[in-house]
């Protein structure tokens, strides 16, 4: 072989490998470390043909600590299914100790879930959560390859990354753990290593579930700033949309993160500090509206020495 076959070949080799499972792991890797010192609030709807809807309400916060982070969600869910009306809400915790799942009970807060393995942030894609909506400029694509547990889930299946030159256009098959048939096939269009549109395919109808993102920007790094998505799988089809604010730079206090928040005790060895209780500010208002009082009332007495003389 000639020198410059050779080195063809060898560039034709490189630029198939330009995607690998590393590739993907790396790209959401990014994208989580991207999330941490950020804060924003975002809104849910699930509509379909019927009746039914879904409007989610959330809020996320993250910070960086000792060597980790802190990140915490909190979402209020508001369902109608015809005439009946429900809200529920829960917070999600996801520290350096693992993961917690707390709601509201309507008497109060209570721990509904806490699986210390979940030390990573939004690795545990397999288990449903809220963190879905954040994390969807990575996941279904990273999946298979990025998640912790990635036969946890009674619904795994196995991901093949189909071979490609392409850094923007990305090709998957699903099959179901067990199977040999594939079920899906699913196609990724990338931006700077996130999702920015996808199309999955049942095999066996052809019926398909598409999703398109819009990002935003802060500091150099691309977050969501809306996300439609299009399910015809399902009947009746569903359709849905994600709405974030834009995105900010996180100053909460680390207590912010912690279960004495919500009236519980803290982790064995876990001090995040506590709340600054309600009187506290109470006081420090009451202050604030005696030194206006005074001052208020020292220019008042010098206008009158002015008006004496």
């Amino acid at each position: 072989m000639t020198p410059w076959l050779l080195l063809l070949s060898l560039q034709l080799g490189a630029s198939a490998q330009a995607v690998t499972e590393d590739t993907l792991r790396e790209w959401a890797q990014n994208y989580r470390d991207s999330l941490v010192g950020t804060q924003f609030t975002f809104t849910h709807e699930d509509e379909t043909d019927e009746s039914d809807k879904i409007l989610i309400q959330g809020a996320y916060a993250s910070i960086p600590y000792q060597g980790g982070s802190l990140h915490r969600l909190e979402t209020t869910w508001m369902v109608t299914n015809g005439d009946r009306k429900t809200t529920k809400t829960r917070v999600l915790l996801q520290r350096n100790d693992g993961f917690y799942e707390i709601e509201d009970n309507g008497q109060g807060w209570l721990l509904t879930q806490y699986i210390p393995e979940f030390a990573q942030p939004f690795k545990n894609y397999d288990i449903s959560t809220d963190f879905d909506y954040i994390s969807a400029p990575v996941s279904r694509l990273m999946t298979p390859f990025d998640s912790i547990f990635p036969h946890h889930s009674e619904f795994s299946y196995r991901s093949t990354l189909m071979p490609s030159s392409r850094t923007h256009h990305i090709q998957t098959k699903e099959t179901p753990l067990g199977k040999q048939e594939a079920t899906s096939l699913s196609d990724y269009w990338m931006e700077d290593g996130l999702i920015k549109k996808s199309i999955i395919r049942r095999a066996s109808t052809n019926q398909t579930i598409t999703r398109e993102t819009v990002y935003q920007t802060l500091n150099g790094k691309k977050f969501p700033q809306e996300i439609t998505t299009q399910n015809l799988v399902i009947n009746p089809p569903l359709h849905s949309i994600t709405r974030f604010s834009p995105v900010e730079v996180c100053t909460k206090d680390p207590s912010y993160f912690s279960l004495t928040q919500f009236g519980m005790p803290e982790a064995e060895g876990i001090d995040l500090g506590r709340p600054t209780p309600v009187w506290v500010w109470l006081l420090a208002a009451a202050a604030g509206l005696m030194l206006l009082a005074l001052l208020f009332r020292t220019l008042q007495q010098r206008a009158i020495r002015k008006e004496s003389t």
